[in-house]
Order: C-alpha cells, then sequence, then structure tokens
C-alpha cells in the first residue's frame, strides 16, 4: 500500500480553469507538491528512461499530511424517524436476494447506535442465517432461524415485534416465480423468543442495506455491515399483523383497513427522484441513497412481459447494493 495517495476531481482542464488536487497519506507528516509535464512515464520495464519537466505554478510546496479514508457501500438513509420513536409495538416486513450470505455480518434494516449500540437490527450473520438482533442496557437479545440464507433466492423477511407481550417472531419465506421453481424451495422458517424490557430509544437514522457507524466530519455517514445483493418493498406496520394480514402485504396489498396503523411504506419502484427514496404512509419517511447503489432492477415478481422498466416501474422495484459502492 502506498503511503501517499490522490487524485484531481476533473481529468482536464483548460487554461483559466480551476482543478483540485484530493490527497490522503497515512504517514502523520508533510508533503511536497509540484505540477510537471511528463515526458516518459515508463518507471517499470528494464529499458525505463522516465522523463518529466517541471513546471512552476501555485501549487507547488509543502503540505500537512493527514489520512482521508474512504467508507464504501451503499445503503438508504431514513434521517426522519419520529414515527419509529412511538412504537411499543410492530411488523417489519421486506424482500431480499442476497448475493453472497455469509463470511461476515450484513445488515438489511436497523436502527442502532453501532453495532452493539441501543435499538435494532434486522440482518444476516457470519453463518448467512437470518437474524434480528435487539440491544438494549448493555443486553442483547438475537432470535436466529437456523437454515442458511439461499443465495440469490428472493425471499421474504419479517419481523413481528410484540412489546406488549414481550415476545418476538422471526420468518423467512422463499419466494417462487412459478409452479416449477415452487417445486425446489425450501419450507418457510418462523422462530419466536420472550424477551424482557422495551424498544430501545436511539438517535440514529434507520438505515436500509447498511449499520449506521457515525458520521465523518463533513456529516455524511459511515457505513458498516453493508449488504451485498438486491432489496425490494419494505414497509412497517404499528402493532403485530395476523399471518394473512402479513401475507397480503407481503405481496403487494396495502388493506385500507390497516391504513392507520401503515407506519412507513417505501416505494423502490418511484424512480423519477433519482437519489431520494418516498414514503408512500402518511409520515413521509423519505429516505436517499448513499454510494449510488444500483436502481431500478427485476424484482422478486418480475414475470417477462415487460424489459423496459419505464412501462412497468412496480416489475423494477429492486435495488442491489454492494459492500464496496462508492
Amino acid at each position: 500500500m502506498k503511503a501517499i495517495l490522490g487524485y484531481t476531481n476533473k481529468l482536464t482542464v483548460r487554461p483559466g480553469d480551476t482543478i483540485d488536487f484530493k490527497v490522503s497519506t497515512t504517514l502523520a507528516a508533510k508533503y511536497s507538491a509540484q505540477l510537471v509535464k511528463l515526458i516518459n512515464g515508463d518507471c517499470q520495464s528494464k529499458k525505463a528512461n522516465f522523463k518529466e519537466e517541471t513546471i512552476a505554478s501555485c501549487a507547488d510546496g509543502h503540505y500537512e499530511g493527514r489520512k482521508q479514508p474512504i467508507y464504501a457501500g451503499s445503503c438508504i438513509i431514513v434521517n426522519t424517524y419520529s414515527a419509529l420513536d412511538k412504537l411499543d409495538s410492530f411488523t417489519l416486513s421486506l424482500r431480499f436476494l442476497a448475493t453472497i450470505p455469509g463470511g461476515k455480518p450484513q445488515c438489511l434494516m436497523a436502527q442502532r447506535d453501532g453495532q452493539s449500540g441501543p435499538g435494532w437490527a434486522l440482518m444476516i450473520n457470519e453463518k448467512g442465517q437470518l437474524t434480528f438482533v435487539l440491544s438494549a442496557n448493555k443486553s442483547q437479545t438475537h432470535i436466529t432461524l437456523n437454515r442458511p440464507v439461499r443465495a440469490n433466492q428472493w425471499s421474504h423477511a419479517s419481523v413481528r415485534f410484540d412489546g406488549k407481550n414481550k415476545m418476538l417472531q422471526l420468518n423467512c419465506r422463499q419466494i417462487a416465480t412459478d409452479k416449477i421453481e415452487a417445486l425446489g424451495l425450501d419450507p418457510d422458517q418462523l422462530h419466536r423468543v420472550a424477551f424482557s424490557g422495551s424498544l430501545p430509544s436511539t438517535t440514529s437514522p434507520l438505515v436500509i442495506a447498511a449499520d449506521f457507524l457515525g458520521r465523518t466530519r463533513h456529516n455524511k455517514i459511515i457505513p458498516g455491515n453493508c449488504f451485498n445483493g438486491r432489496l425490494e418493498a419494505p414497509f412497517i406496520y404499528k402493532g403485530i399483523l395476523n399471518d394473512d394480514q402479513l401475507t397480503n402485504a407481503e405481496e403487494g396489498k396495502r388493506p385500507t383497513s390497516l391504513s392507520d396503523r401503515l407506519v412507513a411504506d417505501w416505494d423502490f419502484a418511484d424512480h423519477e427522484g433519482g437519489m431520494q427514496i418516498l414514503d408512500r404512509s402518511e409520515n413521509r419517511l423519505h429516505g436517499a441513497t448513499h454510494n449510488l447503489p444500483l436502481r431500478a432492477l427485476k424484482g422478486a415478481y418480475w414475470d417477462g412481459t415487460e424489459f423496459n422498466w419505464t412501462k412497468k416501474p412496480e416489475q423494477y422495484g429492486a435495488i442491489h447494493f454492494h459492500d464496496d459502492d462508492l
């Protein structure tokens, strides 16, 4: 690894234009800068004839070096979360397709301070298992499904957090696009555990596809435990949905009888906002993408009837996240 790295904010400039040089160094020392004209940049071959000419400029001189880390990984940030603070019981669900489950933790949705601070997280653990973590007062409650997540398989993941009866339920249900594919699916998974305490309060934003590890000095989020794969149609309801209500909601139905309980309904299929992620609920918990995940991809219920995402955006409502997105 080189001790000093740098790049420019433009590839070409004309006389009179301004160009910025971004420099990071692992050495706690000054570095020198000099503008040069490169005649021959070959410094690798045995017959190298490296040659450059110095050109006087206002950039020449010595500068204080400092490390400027790059925090890679794409995600969605929801900074307005007051409606979530009032919940004592909730039902959360989303569709997910993991491309490389296992090896390290990957967060699907979380609202907690760091990886062990107060809050909660729905994630895939290092063994590739779907798990829900509740952290409060330096104690953690884990609920984990036994069978690892299958790579490149669309599934519904849901959490029912019952603060009144102190029960947690985690479900995973694979999605089949046709009857033939349904023959090869694994059985649904369900696990229920009791817990003590209540939903802890947190000042962290809600993050989709990553954990919140703080902010840089420029107030940009530092993502951690970033997810590799596609997510689609996350929603949160107040209280506990029964099995029929949850199944209908997971398949895209939003019953009017439950409208007053809908806390958040993020619409990934609305691509008009660019980086904006719209919440269709009355709470308007809108979010924004971070580090440019790939939008307008085929979702879990894509049926092959349309290959232009602009004509049937509801079938292209998936977003693909990567832990090395910039």
